[in-house]
C-alpha cells in the first residue's frame, strides 16, 4: 500500500490546507464536493488513513469501493492542482513552465506567432536562471515552429541552440558527478572516512575551472564553492572551512549576487558557516550568523522557511549543548517535536528524539534518555537509516542500558551488534568503533569487580589514540570520555569539555 493520499495530506502546511479548501469550493464541481471535503477532513483532522474500512463505509454506506477510489483519486488530483496554483509564483522556474505550456496551447491552435512570443519570454527567464536544460526545450520548440512560419531570427536561434547544447552537456556531466559525490558523502555522514571522495572532489573542481564559459556562470561559482567546502570538510580543515565560507559569503554579498532565484544557496552558505563556527569553537561569531540565518529563512515571504528551519534548530541545539545550556536545548527540542513540520518528517523526528536522548543522559535523566531512544529503535523508519547510523544508535543504547545497570540486556545487545554489523566493523575505517565495542564487552564483564590492569591499559590506549573531541561529531556520546568516566568512577558529564562556556 502506497498511502499516497494520506502522505499528501499529512505534508500540507496550514496555508496549503486552507488554500485547498478555497480551491475546492471555487473550482471543484458541486457534485460530490461534500464527500471530497469530508474525506479530506477525516484524514487531516481525525488521523484516518485512506485504507480505513470504517472511513469507506462512512462515506459510502453501500460499500461501493469503486466510488470511493474514484473520490480518492479526484481528491489527490485536486490537492495537486491546488498546490501547483498556490506555489506558481514562488520560483521563476514555475513561470518558465507556464510559458512553455502556453506556447504548447497556442501551437495546438496553430497560433504560431503567439506560441513563439511565449517561447521568447521563457527563453529570457531561463537565460537569467542559467537553466540550460529548459533553454534547450525552448530552442527545440522554436525550431519546430520554424516549419510553420518564418522566423527572422532563425540563424541566431540555431547558433544559440548549439552553444547551449554544449553548456547543457557540460553541466549534465558536472551534475552527475556531484550527485555521485553527495551520495558518497551522505553515506559516510561527511565523516571523512573515504579518501576516494576527496580525490573526486578535486577532480570536480578542476573540471569546472577548465571551462571558461562555465566560470562566468553564477551557478557554477556556487558549485565550485560547494566542492571546495566539501574538500575542506573531508580533510577536517575546519579553520580553513570557516575562513573560506565567511570570505566567499561576504564576497557574494558585496557583489549583490544573492536574489530570489539563488536564495537557497545563501541559506546553505549560512548553515555551513554556523557548522564551521561550532567545529572551530568560536562562540563570539555564532550569534551574528545565526541571526542572519533566521532573517534569511523569513525572506521572500518565508520562501524556504519550512524547508530549512530544521537546520537552524540543529545549529542551536549543538550550540546550547556545548555551552552547558542543556535545559535550554531540551526545551527547544521538546517544543519542536510537536511542530507539524517536524512530526511529518520522520527523519527530522528521529534525530529530534536522538538529540533528546543524548541531552537527557547529560542531565542524568536516564529513564527519559532510554524512552526517547526506544522511540527511534522501534520506529519502522529505523530500518531505512544508513548502516553507520544504525550501528551508532545501537551502541548508544548499550551505553545507556549499561548505566541503567541492565547488564544482561547490554550483553545481548552487543551480540546483536556483532551479528548485524560484523562485516562493517571489520573494515579498517571502523577500527575505532570495533575497538570500543571490544572494550565495552570487557567493561560489562568486569562491572562488579575492579578493572584489571590490562583492561585499564587498553582503555588508556584507546583514549590516547582517540581523535580530538569535535562538537556535533557522529559519536552520539563520546566513546573516549565515556570510558574515561568509567575508569575514574565519575559521571560522563564531568568528562565533557565546556566548549562554549
Amino acid at each position: 500500500m502506497s498511502y499516497k493520499l494520506t502522505k499528501l495530506i499529512a505534508n500540507l502546511n496550514k496555508q496549503e490546507a486552507r488554500n485547498f479548501k478555497i480551491y475546492a469550493s471555487r473550482f471543484a464541481s458541486p457534485t460530490g464536493n461534500k464527500k471530497l471535503i469530508q474525506l479530506f477532513d477525516h484524514i487531516r483532522k481525525y488521523g484516518k488513513d485512506e485504507y480505513d474500512n470504517v472511513l469507506i463505509q462512512k462515506l459510502f454506506p453501500d460499500n461501493s469501493k469503486n466510488s470511493y477510489y474514484r473520490l480518492k483519486n479526484r481528491l489527490i488530483r485536486d490537492i495537486e492542482d491546488s498546490l501547483a496554483q498556490l506555489h506558481r509564483h514562488k520560483d521563476d522556474e514555475f513561470l518558465i513552465y507556464q510559458y512553455l505550456q502556453l506556447a504548447k496551447v497556442n501551437t495546438f491552435k496553430s497560433n504560431f506567432e503567439e506560441a513563439n512570443y511565449y517561447l521568447i519570454k521563457a527563453e529570457t527567464l531561463a537565460t537569467k536562471q542559467e537553466n540550460y536544460a529548459l533553454l534547450n526545450v525552448v530552442y527545440e520548440k522554436q525550431l519546430q515552429i520554424a516549419h510553420h512560419i518564418h522566423l527572422p531570427d532563425l540563424p541566431n536561434i540555431i547558433l544559440k541552440y548549439k552553444e547551449n547544447d554544449h553548456l547543457t552537456s557540460l553541466t549534465k556531466d558536472s551534475n552527475l558527478l556531484r550527485a555521485n559525490l553527495v551520495q558518497k558523502l551522505r553515506r559516510t555522514n561527511f565523516s571523512g572516512k573515504e579518501n576516494e571522495i576527496t580525490k573526486l572532489l578535486d577532480e570536480h573542481i578542476s573540471q569546472l575551472q577548465e571551462e571558461n564559459a562555465l566560470l562566468q556562470s553564477q551557478k557554477v561559482r556556487f558549485q565550485i564553492n560547494k566542492s571546495i567546502r566539501n574538500v575542506l570538510l573531508q580533510k577536517k580543515d575546519f579553520e580553513g572551512l570557516l575562513n573560506f565560507s565567511v570570505s566567499s559569503y561576504q564576497e557574494f554579498l558585496s557583489e549583490k549576487i544573492f536574489d530570489r532565484s539563488n536564495h537557497e544557496e545563501k541559506i546553505l552558505m549560512l548553515v555551513w558557516i554556523n557548522n564551521a563556527i561550532i567545529k572551530t569553537k568560536r562562540p563570539s561569531m555564532f550569534g551574528q550568523y545565526t541571526q542572519e540565518l533566521e532573517v534569511a529563512l523569513n525572506e521572500y515571504n518565508d520562501l524556504l522557511h519550512d524547508k530549512y528551519i530544521w537546520l537552524l534548530y540543529q545549529n542551536k541545539v549543538i550550540y546550547y549543548t556545548f555551552s552547558n545550556q542543556h535545559q535550554v536545548a531540551i526545551d527547544l527540542l521538546e517544543k519542536i517535536k510537536q511542530e507539524r513540520l517536524i512530526k511529518d518528517n520522520i527523519n527530522h523526528l528521529i534525530f529530534t528524539y536522538l538529540n533528546l536522548s543524548s541531552l537527557y543522559y547529560l542531565t542524568n535523566e536516564l529513564n527519559k534518555a532510554i524512552q526517547n531512544l526506544a522511540f527511534i529503535i522501534i520506529n519502522p523508519a529505523f530500518n531505512s537509516l544508513s548502516e553507520e547510523w544504525k550501528l551508532r544508535i545501537r551502541l548508544l543504547e548499550v551505553m545507556l542500558r549499561f548505566d541503567n545497570t541492565e547488564y544482561e540486556y547490554s550483553k545481548n545487545r552487543i551480540k546483536e551488534i556483532k551479528r548485524k554489523h560484523g562485516k562493517m566493523l571489520n573494515k579498517k575505517e571502523y577500527a575505532h568503533e570495533n575497538n570500543f565495542l571490544s572494550l565495552l564487552t570487557q567493561v560489562i564483564k568486569k562491572v562488579r569487580t575492579q578493572f584489571p590492569p590490562e583492561l585499564k591499559t587498553k582503555i588508556d590506549d584507546f583514549i590516547n589514540n582517540a581523535l580530538p573531541f569535535e562538537p556535533g561529531s557522529n559519536e552520539l556520546i563520546n566513546y573516549a570520555f565515556w570510558l574515561q568516566a568509567k575508569l575514574n568512577n565519575q559521571k560522563y558529564m564531568d568528562m565533557l569539555p565546556k566548549i562554549f562556556a
